[in-house]
């Protein structure tokens, strides 16, 4: 059984790195004044981070597997206003799930967290217990780290939700 989910976890991810394959690339303008369609730059850089955990309730992980698969379309480049990308994150010994999001602001962080969509995740009776933290990209970042300018977030806020 252990097996199997791994290999569930491996398809989901899988299935997201083919979607993001296979979508075509949405042209974007460096500035643009329409934040409801807000591209975001090819040069944009990470300044807030989102953590979301969950646990699965009544929910197998193939079940899971599937809603994962479903909603990937809804994190495409340009749909969310400043999300810059999501990654999906799950540790199946321990029954936690998420996912880390990447964003160009802490205003369109929080702007996500009113959307509808989040409150349509938040609304899923089979995910349970939810934690959020969110974080700034700490200004030392992209020295210490070099390149990756959002491989190491420092906490922006001591407010850590648990819903």
């Amino acid at each position: 059984m252990k097996k199997n989910k791994y290999i569930i976890l491996i398809v989901l991810t899988a299935a997201a790195a083919l979607y993001y394959m296979w979508t075509p690339p949405v042209e974007t303008p460096v500035e643009t004044t329409n934040d409801e369609l807000y591209p975001v730059p090819a040069d944009a850089k990470t300044n807030a981070v989102l953590v979301v955990n969950f646990n699965l309730e009544d929910m197998s992980l193939e079940e899971y597997a599937a809603l994962g698969t479903d909603v990937v379309p809804e994190f495409a480049p340009g749909k969310i206003d400043g999300l810059i990308g999501k990654t999906f994150i799950g540790n199946v010994e321990e029954e936690v799930f998420g996912g880390v999001y990447y964003f160009t602001t802490n205003e369109t962080m929080s702007n996500y967290l009113e959307s509808d969509l989040w409150k349509g995740i938040e609304a899923n009776e089979n995910l349970v217990n939810f934690t959020i933290k969110t974080f700034s990209v700490a200004s030392i970042s992209e020295q210490s780290n070099g390149i990756s300018n959002i491989s190491a977030p420092e906490m922006h806020s001591d407010d850590e939700h648990k819903m």
